[in-house]
């Protein structure tokens, strides 16, 4: 599948950081990787990012939509997969978004958590999710007038952190057999947040047919 080998090459890369916070991370993606049978798989898209927080570097944004920088155009892709492990109300789900920041720069976040399902009858579902993320993007320090925030680590060309809790609220609704459309807000960084859209396409496991040419059991009957 591309989504796995997707995931294969994102932790040869997370490998490489060599930080004692990946390790977690690591472990949840390798048993949602072999251990699960898929059972779903999306694709969202993203523009509009959302920065409620005071940004000490507000005035140097290049992508920033209003004065203070609290939105900006931050256009992305998630993909996610999701794997459930009590019937259709638990579920583990890696996600892995990449997009261009508030600064023009490639950025990305690679999570990992558990989903509940609130409500989920007829055409509608409501999820709300949570797990470990790795957000990281591209310097930022070369960049005249950047004020260091004193919050990401550094590694090669790339500034990062690993955030032990963040979330995503999902909606869900099923207009055909197999089909959904889908719609969360995400966390796209350590103070920002997205809304994203797009589509999920649903895997059911194939039942194994019953063989009635197999050659019938000899064994005592117990009638």
């Amino acid at each position: 599948m591309v989504f796995e080998c997707f995931l294969d090459k994102t932790l040869i890369r997370l490998l490489k950081m060599k930080t004692k916070h990946t390790s977690i991370i690591l472990i949840l993606l390798l048993i949602s990787n072999f251990s699960y049978t898929q059972n779903n798989f999306s694709v969202k898209a993203f523009g509009l990012g959302f920065h409620p927080f005071s940004e000490v570097n507000f005035a140097i944004l290049t992508k920033k939509i209003d004065a203070n920088g609290k939105f900006a155009f931050e256009p992305g892709l998630i993909l996610a997969s999701e794997f459930f492990i009590n019937s259709n109300m638990v579920s583990i789900k890696p996600m892995q978004s990449v997009y261009l920041d508030r600064m023009g720069k490639f950025a990305g976040s690679t999570h990992l958590g558990f989903r509940a399902y609130l409500y989920n009858k007829k055409r509608h579902s409501l999820a709300l999710g949570i797990g470990p993320t790795l957000f990281y993007r591209q310097d930022w320090s070369n960049i005249e007038n950047y004020v260091n925030e004193e919050i990401y680590s550094n590694f090669d060309s790339f500034q990062y952190k690993f955030f032990m809790l963040s979330g995503e609220i999902e909606y869900n609704y099923y207009f055909s057999k197999l089909n959904y459309l889908t719609f969360s807000l995400n966390q796209t960084d350590l103070q920002g947040f997205t809304f994203s859209f797009g589509m999920k396409q649903l895997f059911k496991n194939k039942k194994k047919k019953h063989n009635s040419r197999k050659k019938a059991c000899d064994c005592p009957s117990f009638r």
